[in-house]
């Protein structure tokens, strides 16, 4: 089971709501990480301009995990569909070889469920750190890069 909930609803939007720790989340997706045993994914749009049908854009950072790989599963199985030509972006911050091996892990099983549209990058975390990035920094850089929402 995986449970969606926006970062911020209309409180947070209209300024109804002034607390410090609302700054960031609002009082459902906080409620819902603190109260639920399921999976949560939430999700906080950088635009209003949001793509209401057609093909989507996904990013799925990963370091090959247990929970990256269900976070993969749940991907494939429930939010993109090949049939609307979603695209699927796979980014690790594991690098040399073993970063290059679980991107091209992942692509291999897009492409074997349909998906046309599936981009990989590998980079090396310990070079980012040196360089004063962490891999948060470096998730979103690939996210902004990729355009994706």
């Amino acid at each position: 089971d995986l449970l969606l909930v926006g970062a911020t609803g209309l409180h947070v939007e209209q300024g109804e709501v002034h607390r410090p720790s609302f700054s960031v989340m609002g009082s459902t997706s906080d409620g819902s990480l603190r109260t639920t045993n399921v999976s949560v994914a939430v999700v906080k749009s950088t635009s209003y301009d949001v793509k209401r049908g057609g093909a989507k854009t996904f990013v799925l950072a990963t370091d090959d995990s247990p929970a990256a790989r269900v976070a993969f599963a749940l991907l494939v199985t429930k939010l993109a569909t090949p049939a609307t030509n979603d695209a699927i972006k796979i980014f690790t911050a594991v690098g040399g070889e073993r970063g290059e091996d679980i991107v091209a892990k992942y692509a291999a099983e897009c492409a074997r469920l349909g998906f046309a549209k599936c981009e990989t990058r590998a980079e090396c975390h310990e070079k980012r750190v040196e360089a004063g990035e962490s891999v948060s920094d470096a998730i979103l850089k690939a996210a902004r890069a990729w355009e994706a929402d």
